[in-house]
């Protein structure tokens, strides 16, 4: 990232047993320190095979996908 860095996409990736609680408390950092320590928007999600998709907002759409680390 640098300063003309409008957006980032981060992905990650657990499939070992006891995977989805080691993911649900990495989104939690990764959120708590984009908007604690940068001040920046976030829209983040765990996926599941019952909720595989993620959608993020466009410029003139808000229905962008914010999903709390662990609620599905």
């Amino acid at each position: 990232m640098r300063a003309g860095t409008s957006s980032v996409l981060i992905v990650a990736e657990a499939l070992h047993p006891g995977g989805e609680p080691a993911m649900t408390r990495l989104v939690a950092a990764l959120v708590t320190e984009l908007t604690d320590g940068w001040s920046a928007p976030t829209a983040a999600a765990v996926l599941t095979a019952a909720a595989p998709r993620f959608r993020t907002p466009t410029a003139d759409d808000d229905r962008g996908q914010a999903v709390s680390p662990g609620t599905r």
